[in-house]
């Protein structure tokens, strides 16, 4: 064994450099499977000696050696002789693999030395994203400034995320440009806001708060080639701005300003910035063109502090042909807690053991306890006591950002990237420049290929799992975000405790209702003197008897719980939803005892109206408490108990017949596009009959947060209900406290409105806001929840207005008798009518308001219920705003169709793409055949992207193949089906009778014994029919018997 290898290094010694350097990275033939060999996994003789042993032997690959995901296809077979010529040389310890000059230029990012920034040129962000997920991944810098991203308004921020990172952008208003800023996530940034836009650059920054050491300002800039030289004159301007303004930060500048900083002819220009003490810190060309020996440095990265710099540099780019460049910042040990969460172990569970210790348990102690928060303290203590033992809590350290896609085969691509560039860097030959350009499109493609084997084969292992698809789709197009607010802005101080940060999100719930309360409180007692005194509400509808709960049954309990989902997340009691739905069969009857009990004593265990809050960021400024929204968490057992309560009220109220019909809300059998049909059709109606149709859109401030207890009491006493114990328990004594990072505020109470993220609160705030349409005589008012609109229809203006101000003033003060509080900022008017009709009119405005608040705002497009309306009903904005909203997700998954198999394509149309168009067609059935041809070039896309099919291709043939009906056909489907509901009463009222059956015929014909329905006339043509029916007449009458049995029968009464 020795002999060969001594034989070894003595024809090593003898191999010229120059014969050699031709040699690539090669693979090994072992077993037909290639391994690839990356020079510096040869360094050493015992590894180069092992590699050869296992040649011989033709032993298996070792893990690191063999491609997990991929094979990149450019390695070629080599033979065993070359494979002995490469081992020659790496056992010769004094050639390269690759020998070539050494240059002074880094291509490895230090990230642990300090704050690293980083700046490219990346021209268009969205097709490089994958490639730049794993450049941080393999990286990791600190902070990203990206040029030239080329992004629109209509790209949302979840289609640029980055894993781990923070996004900050400006996009351009024209083509081109735009800034995008990536921030770790364990590192504070605040934006900072510009007086003033600039127009002939791009400009974006940023303060970075270091603890201990001075804050940094972070500024980007592009400034376009186009751009005049006096923009120079204005960036330094700038600059200035925001170091006088920040006198104790120290700043940083990272951007392209496409000014060869090298060039002497730019002195002139630099010396702006060097007036500023600011320092250029890169000094390296960072555009290489090899068509002119002239390179050019023009992406900068100035500093007002080099001193604490600890290093700077050039690093090769894949995205553009700019260079990257970035720098160090010396700082201390920057690093973040390790993040811990606590979960439980389910190693050593058995459900048939955990069961069993549950069922033997004294749950008959229960009936013993006499006060119900004791029993319920029982209950839980007992059943976390069985639960701990066989699924114990433990703490489990997360590691850090990591893309499972990024294999160690892929990094080893990236190495061999960046040192052909820096060969190419320090020897400027053709053949380096050509190798690097070679190898770097070849690492595009293989980061491309890795993505798409590791999604592809995920989707398919879990295609019978509906719920892993959708997860692993939404993490092909963006990955998760889960992090919480770690810094928050409370009269110009920073919290960043998170005990301090939860009890500011506490704070600012709870007073949002009880400042608008407040206010109210102050308005009253200023009109009115008796303002205290609770207002006479509506009287209800005449019931005959009184409502009383009923015992529930240990069945109905069981069904509850395991109906429950298989959930983790828990509320204030540590009870998750799981755990309830697994062990329903012990604990039904206990359950059952501790409901039972509540309902007969009319009282709510203090545990179960405790409400755990959980702040998300909606969008803006993330240090500021009112861009978030609060997500309640209420324990399960709580909302056992509500479904028990709400299924007995719903019942009474539906029997009695005693909720308006103009609430769609909340209720059986109506939908927001029942409500839009109601809405759209009562508009058509005046447009058919020459009226104008002015409509008051109102909008509620905190309306769930704000209902009354005592007026919502009276209300309920009113309609029959006498255990106002019960439902005054359950509005009362209620609290809440706000969870962030582990941490929990202290708990505040609730004095108003109705528990949010409870079964009962919406039917509760239905009852509430029943009475509402009442006191609009002169008008019809439809509701959606909170959602209201008050429309009339005359022939002229003036009467109109007169009417709207009528009712308006009537609504003011049945609001204000009912302590709500109207938003009249975003309350608006709108005015419908045919096109002819408005353009005759000087001022298509609505002069409606009040003496206080002034005149409401008259807006010509509104989003209601999701969809815009216009003052037409052409519906042109809403089909405008929805292909502009389909197109950017359909490029987004073009983007990522290789990682997508056909059927996955597929299945992503119809269940993500197409509810989107289904939504609401019978709405816009009728709209002129402009704009539903724009919906129909969408559909055809979306058959595209599913064959993969080039334009080309005719889209009967792409639907047959798909086995798709057309556009018209589906919406002409959904119409008969709303037909056929409406037959079968499975439609609210107010759509029930505007499909009136048709009068039987004296002939005798076979149609006498189908269904057939009642076709009004209309004048005008497009609007025949404002309600479908005529289309999808013929659709039904062949199926529909005649004879269809009443939907709701009142032979017996439930009460």
């Amino acid at each position: 064994m020795f002999i060969p290898l001594l034989l070894l290094f003595f024809l090593s010694s003898l191999l010229s450099k120059a014969t050699l350097s031709f040699y690539t990275p090669f693979q090994l033939p072992q077993d037909g499977k290639p391994v690839p060999i990356h020079h510096s996994l040869l360094s050493s003789f015992n590894l180069s000696a092992e590699c050869w042993w296992r040649v011989l032997k033709s032993s298996p690959p070792t893990p690191r050696q063999r491609f997990k995901t991929l094979q990149p296809h450019y390695y070629q077979k080599k033979t065993l002789s070359k494979f002995l010529l490469i081992l020659l040389l790496s056992l010769a310890n004094d050639v390269e693999t690759n020998p070539c000059p050494i240059g002074d230029t880094t291509f490895s990012l230090p990230t642990n030395k300090g704050l690293s920034f980083v700046h490219c040129n990346i021209r268009s962000l969205l097709p490089k994203l994958d490639e730049l997920q794993a450049w941080c991944c393999y990286y990791k810098p600190k902070i990203i400034v990206l040029t030239e991203s080329w992004l629109t308004p209509k790209v949302p921020d979840s289609a640029i995320t980055i894993q781990g990172y923070s996004c900050y952008r400006k996009d351009r208003a024209k083509r081109g440009g735009g800034i995008v800023i990536y921030v770790e996530e364990s590192i504070k940034f605040t934006p900072l806001q510009t007086s003033s836009s600039p127009v002939t650059f791009d400009f974006l920054s940023g303060i970075i708060e270091i603890p201990f050491s001075k804050s940094i300002i972070v500024a980007g800039f592009y400034r376009p080639p186009s751009s005049p030289v006096h923009s120079l004159s204005d960036i330094s301007q700038i600059l200035n701005n925001l170091l006088a303004q920040n006198q104790k930060s120290e700043l940083l500048v990272l951007g392209d300003f496409n000014t060869d900083w090298l060039n002497p002819k730019n002195n002139k220009h630099c010396s702006l910035f060097k007036t500023l003490q600011l320092t250029q810190l890169i000094s390296s060309p960072t555009r290489i063109n090899m068509k002119s020996p002239n390179h050019t440095l023009l992406d900068w990265i100035l500093s007002s502090s080099p001193d604490r710099i600890q290093e700077a540099g050039v690093l090769a780019n894949s995205f553009s042909v700019h260079c990257l460049v970035y720098c160090v910042r010396k700082i201390k040990a920057l690093k973040s807690p390790p993040k811990v969460i606590t979960t439980r172990s389910f190693k050593k569970f058995i459900l048939e053991s955990f069961l069993s210790d549950l069922k033997q348990l004294p749950w008959y102690r229960l009936n013993r306890i006499p006060d119900l928060d004791c029993a319920v303290e029982y209950f839980q203590s007992e059943l976390l006591q069985v639960w701990n033992s066989h699924a114990p809590l433990c703490k489990v350290r997360v590691k850090g950002t990591h893309l499972p896609w990024v294999t160690a085969d892929l990094t080893l691509m990236y190495q061999l990237r960046d040192s052909r560039w820096s060969n190419f860097k320090s020897t400027g030959s053709m053949n380096d420049h050509y190798e690097s350009r070679k190898c770097r499109n070849e690492c595009t493609k293989q980061t491309k290929m890795a993505k798409a084997h590791y999604f592809n084969e995920n989707l398919n292992n879990n295609i019978s799992n509906p719920r892993n698809v959708w997860r692993t789709i939404s993490n092909i197009q963006a990955p998760p975000v889960h992090s919480q607010p770690a810094a928050v802005k409370v009269n110009n101080q920073t919290l960043q405790h998170p005990l301090d940060v939860a009890n500011a999100f506490n704070d600012y719930f709870v007073g949002c209702a009880t400042t608008l309360i407040a206010k109210l409180r102050n308005d009253m007692q200023s009109e009115r003197p008796h303002a205290g005194q609770a207002p006479p509400t509506v009287q209800s509808p005449c019931i005959r008897q009184e409502f009383s709960f009923r015992p529930v049954p240990v069945s109905v309990i069981t069904k509850l719980l395991l109906k429950q989902k298989m959930k983790y997340q828990s509320g204030p009691d540590q009870i998750p939803a799981m755990l309830l739905k697994i062990s329903a069969p012990a604990i039904a009857n206990p359950v059952a005892t501790l409901i039972n009990e509540s309902l007969a004593a009319g009282y709510i265990p203090k545990l179960w109206k405790t409400a755990r809050v959980v702040p998300i960021h909606k969008s803006g400024d993330s240090t500021l408490v009112s861009n978030y929204r609060p997500i309640s968490l209420l324990p399960v057992m709580s909302k056992v108990l509500e479904k028990c309560v709400y299924t007995q009220l719903r019942d009474y109220y539906q029997y009695w017949n005693y909720l308006t019909p103009d609430q769609s809300g909340f209720r059986p059998n109506h939908s927001t596009t029942t409500a839009l049909l109601k809405v759209c059709n009562d508009i058509q109606a005046g447009m058919e009959q020459g009226n104008l149709t002015g409509a008051i859109f109102l909008d509620f401030a905190k309306a769930f947060d704000t209902v009354d207890h005592g007026i919502l009491l009276e209300k309920l006493k009113n309609s029959g209900i006498r255990t106002l114990t019960w439902f005054q328990s359950y509005v009362s004594d209620r609290s809440q406290y706000v969870s962030i990072s582990g941490s929990s505020s202290l708990p505040l109470p609730v004095t108003c409105g109705v528990p949010q993220g409870s079964l009962l609160g919406p039917l509760l705030f239905t009852i509430f806001i029943n009475d509402l349409p009442n006191v609009c005589k002169a008008s019809t008012v439809h509701m959606y929840a909170d959602d209201t609109v008050i429309c009339t229809s005359k022939p002229n203006l003036p009467q109109l207005e007169a009417v709207l101000q009528e009712q308006f003033t009537e609504v003011e003060k049945w609001i204000k008798n009912n302590k709500l509080f109207l938003n009249t900022d975003k309350t608006v008017t709108m005015l419908f009518g045919t096109a002819s009709k408005l353009h005759k009119l000087q001022n298509p405005h609505l002069c409606v308001g009040t003496k206080s608040n002034g005149i409401l705002t008259t807006v010509t497009s509104l989003k209601y219920l999701g969809m815009w309306l216009d003052p037409n009903l052409s519906f042109g904005p809403h089909i405008e705003k929805l292909s502009s909203k389909l197109y950017p997700k359909l490029g987004a998954l073009y983007r990522n169709k290789s990682c997508l198999s056909p059927a996955v394509r597929k299945q992503i149309v119809q269940q993500m793409l197409m509810p989107a168009i289904d939504y609401g067609d019978v709405v816009y059935a009728a709209a002129p055949q402009t704009h539903l041809h724009k919906l129909t070039t969408l559909y055809n896309s979306f058959c595209r992207f599913v064959l993969q099919c080039n334009y080309m291709t005719h889209h009967c043939d792409m639907l047959k193949e798909l086995n798709w009906p057309s556009l018209e056909s589906r919406r002409t489907l959904h119409l008969s089906s709303l037909v056929f509901k409406s037959i079968s009463g499975k439609l609210p009222p107010y759509l029930n009778r505007l499909l009136p059956p048709a009068a039987p015929s004296s002939y005798n014909l076979r149609s006498r014994t189908s269904t057939l329905l009642a076709i009004p006339q209309y004048k005008r043509k497009w609007l025949d029919p404002h309600f479908p029916t005529e289309h999808h007449n013929y659709g039904i009458t062949s199926q529909t018997p005649s004879n269809l049995p009443p939907v709701l029968s009142h032979s017996k009464a439930p009460y």
